[in-house]
């Protein structure tokens, strides 16, 4: 969770505005196929909503099985993969995060215009960011942010957006100052320029309050405040993210990681 771009899987899979309808050029407007489609991405919600992101994920794919074009499915198949990557084994996670970015890219590409399809792309890629060496990490950079501030230009209250734009801005500030001028001088990327401690706490404030009840929200503001000498204030918050509702997937991990986060603060 310490290096560049973290962006965990933190999306809310029934509440977003792109749902976007399955119709077929055909003599009756809900068709068989369609009906079938949204029946399987309503399955995919609710097996979501009871944290069974395999369930979930085998629901949305049955969906693209019959309708590879359907934006709905493709950037929530692309969400819960990173969900079910982002704790698991090596081999296993490289799978589940490439699988991510292949679901979010080809639902970009065919809406462009969803804030839902720019988060997932950039999530995807935030994870993938971990994987590979530290400078290699400067092209998704740039990416991410890019996807990131396409999703809150869409829906400025894009709460998951605003959280990835708070951790970019965070983990790019964690980077050690001379890294960080020579990835922006000797690599280009001025993107970085961007970041500040500033822009990290006003993203990660905004997202708990549009979301209060989500754990990962509490726990990388609570890291952000820590990491800016605020004390009680990242006290208060890692506490919240430890009582937090068990809502999504891999809350129980961030509910560990925040009390870890507690101990290193110290009384």
């Amino acid at each position: 969770m310490s290096a560049l771009f973290p962006f965990p899987m933190r999306i809310s899979l029934v509440s977003s505005a792109s749902f976007v309808a399955a119709f077929w050029c055909c003599s009756t407007p809900f068709s068989a196929s369609a009906q079938s489609v949204s029946a399987s991405i309503a399955a995919g919600d609710r097996a979501y909503a009871t944290r069974d992101a395999a369930g979930a994920l085998a629901k949305f794919q049955t969906a693209l099985k019959v309708d590879s074009n359907n934006v709905q499915a493709l950037w929530k198949a692309s969400a819960v993969s990173v969900a079910l990557g982002e704790f698991a084994s090596t081999d296993k996670q490289t799978m589940y995060y490439e699988q991510a970015e292949r679901y979010g890219r080809r639902a970009v590409a065919l809406d462009s215009t969803s804030a839902d399809t720019h988060f997932a792309l950039a999530q995807a890629l935030g994870r993938i960011a971990l994987t590979v060496d530290p400078m290699a990490r400067v092209k998704y950079a740039k990416e991410i942010y890019a996807e990131a501030t396409t999703c809150l230009k869409l829906n400025p209250k894009h709460a998951e957006c605003m959280h990835a734009l708070g951790e970019w801005n965070a983990q790019v500030m964690r980077i050690d100052e001379f890294s960080r001028n020579m990835a922006i001088n000797m690599l280009g990327a001025k993107v970085l320029e961007n970041a500040s401690w500033k822009n990290a706490e006003h993203y990660m404030e905004g997202a708990v309050a549009l979301q209060p009840t989500r754990t990962i929200h509490h726990l990388d503001l609570g890291r952000i405040y820590a990491d800016m000498q605020e004390k009680t204030k990242a006290q208060a918050q890692l506490v919240a993210a430890e009582k937090a509702p068990l809502l999504d997937y891999n809350d129980p991990n961030y509910k560990k990681v925040a009390a870890d986060a507690l101990k290193a603060l110290g009384s």
